[in-house]
């Protein structure tokens, strides 16, 4: 039985129907591999490794589940490249919208795919435009942004979404999704940035550009997000720890360069974007309104 539990994750054999485990071994030889953390059964019917991955426990489930299943929501758009909003659980459908029993860890959307299908990763999924519009349209909207963002930088385009949207109109959500697809931009580099523009989009200010291009002497340097008109930038500082690596120097340097060549830089964390945005707010109006 040693043989037919491979230790890496990855490995393609990493999910077992009841049957198979039967077939290789004695049934006390599996609930002993159960026990000892070797072997998981996270459904009637399906075996797994323990800690496996998106598609192993997908694959796993297909086994647990006789009718054929399509990844969507937040599964698919892991799958697609865009996996936004996690929320650890697995989400399917079926094709033809067909009730299945439910089981732990997963979220069944009872609702037959308005466009033609698509396959990640080996696996059957919601096509990408409906991905995002189905995601977004169930997130906060806060979230709706990053959604759209990350869908077009990864394998959605703009015609694909409108399309999409325009495919689930009353749909619950719809009018938030329709109403932020018009700022959604590919460009975009992280969710938080994405939501970032949310917050200042929502408080009125005008629409940022988006990875703006400045010369520097020697150099060219981009900013995330800004004004060219005002020479206002903003980008979002993650926080992170320089631990001697000459990053925070690089940094430095750069911030100095653009200052030098005539912008003003704002940096926002993760509690201006969640907590409290109404100072970054007023400190980019007063300067945006300086330079009206």
């Amino acid at each position: 039985m040693q043989a037919s539990f491979p230790a890496d994750p990855v490995d393609p054999a990493g999910a077992w129907s009841t049957r198979e485990i039967r077939a290789d071994s004695h049934w006390r030889q599996a609930r002993s591999r159960i026990e000892d953390g070797l072997l998981a059964h996270p459904w009637r019917g399906a075996y797994c490794i323990p800690g496996a991955d998106l598609i192993t426990r997908l694959t796993a489930l297909q086994l647990a589940v006789h009718t054929p299943l399509l990844a969507c929501h937040q599964t698919a758009a892991a799958l697609h490249g865009f996996g936004v909003l996690d929320d650890g659980l697995l989400h399917v459908t079926t094709p033809d919208g067909r009730s299945v029993r439910g089981r732990t860890g997963v979220r069944l959307h009872q609702w037959v795919p308005r466009a033609t299908t698509a396959v990640a990763h080996g696996i059957g999924v919601t096509a990408g435009a409906d991905t995002a519009v189905d995601v977004s349209a169930a997130a906060a909207e806060i979230d709706v942004l990053p959604v759209l963002d990350a869908a077009l930088t990864h394998c959605v385009t703009d015609d694909d979404l409108a399309e999409a949207i325009a495919s689930a109109k009353g749909r619950r959500g719809i009018a938030a999704v329709r109403r932020w697809s018009e700022f959604a931009d590919g460009r975009s580099q992280s969710p938080m940035e994405s939501r970032a523009r949310y917050r200042l989009i929502s408080a009125g200010l005008p629409a940022p550009d988006l990875q703006i291009q400045v010369t520097v002497p020697g150099a060219t340097r981009w900013i995330d997000m800004g004004w060219k008109h005002a020479k206002v930038g903003l980008e979002y500082d993650g926080e992170d720890f320089h631990s001697g690596d000459g990053k925070l120097a690089r940094d430095r340097q750069r911030h100095n360069q653009l200052t030098r060549a005539g912008w003003t830089m704002i940096y926002a964390t993760a509690a201006d974007i969640w907590r409290n945005p109404d100072y970054l707010i007023d400190q980019l109006r007063g300067l945006l309104s300086r330079a009206a």
